[in-house]
């Protein structure tokens, strides 16, 4: 079984991780607008989505490294930032006291541990603050589901084409596509039946939503948030994708010439 405090520590790599991320991307798409890639809609989010999957990764992938490390594998390399600050500092990186920056060193560990052994009442606040956020968080999450479930059983079956489902609702105001256990759903408002164009335009969108793989990416980020509730940098990361999201199909829906510019 893993340790707590291992665990513990992989999440907060990976909520630096994403805070450094999106510093790196916000430069990153400065630069792209100024190259004139500022309408590469598709690129940059595969761009987003790649990186997400190492940040998520890359945690769980250091603490089975770190593993392997204490079971006498592969000791020579090093993966522990603090290791690398120490020697850094030891080879004259930096001038600092030794006593501060032991105790600047130590400063994780001891929040890693008090926190693991509820010691003390900032432990606590944090043991409490996270699990009320992640509580709240999946409660939404959940009646999320319970919402989407009944707005989709409640339309009135259309067509089919395979997996596909295209459903008729009075419940919604605007199209969107979501997927069950094996089938894929889209779901139009009743009222777009007698506005033929705008029928079109927005089958053809939830249609390349559907070929991105879109409604998985969803699922996987809208399951997390309730872990990263705290981290403004994984809600900025979240709306980022579901924009280039959005831009991304209308793109790829002109590339493919059946749909007019102007509509």
């Amino acid at each position: 079984m893993i340790p707590g405090d291992a665990l513990l520590d992989a999440f907060i790599n990976a909520n630096i991780l994403f805070i450094a991320a999106y510093l790196f991307w916000s430069m990153a798409r400065f630069l792209l607008n100024h190259l004139g890639l500022k309408h590469s809609y598709v690129t940059q989010l595969k761009l987003l989505n790649t990186v997400f999957v190492a940040i998520v990764f890359s945690p769980f992938l250091i603490l089975a490294f770190s593993t392997l490390q204490s079971s006498g594998y592969a000791k020579s390399v090093n993966v522990n930032l603090s290791d690398m600050v120490v020697a850094y500092y030891l080879n004259g990186g930096f001038e600092m006291p030794a006593t501060e920056f032991e105790r600047l060193v130590m400063m994780r560990d001891t929040f890693l541990s008090n926190v693991v052994n509820a010691a003390g009442w900032g432990a606590w606040t944090v043991i409490a603050l996270f699990l009320v956020g992640l509580a709240l968080g999946t409660v939404r999450l959940f009646y999320s589901m319970l919402c989407l479930y009944r707005i989709v059983s409640a339309g009135y079956a259309w067509r089919s084409f395979g997996r596909i489902r295209l459903r008729l609702s009075d419940r919604t105001l605007v199209p969107f596509a979501t997927r069950g256990l094996w089938c894929y759903y889209v779901v139009i408002p009743s009222h777009m039946l007698g506005q033929r164009q705008e029928l079109k335009v927005s089958i053809a969108h939830e249609f390349q939503h559907l070929r991105q793989g879109d409604i998985e990416w969803e699922i996987v980020l809208e399951a997390l948030k309730p872990f990263f509730f705290l981290n403004p940098a994984y809600h900025a990361w979240k709306r980022q994708v579901e924009n280039l999201r959005e831009l991304s199909c209308d793109a790829e829906v002109l590339r493919r010439g059946k749909i007019d510019v102007r509509a």
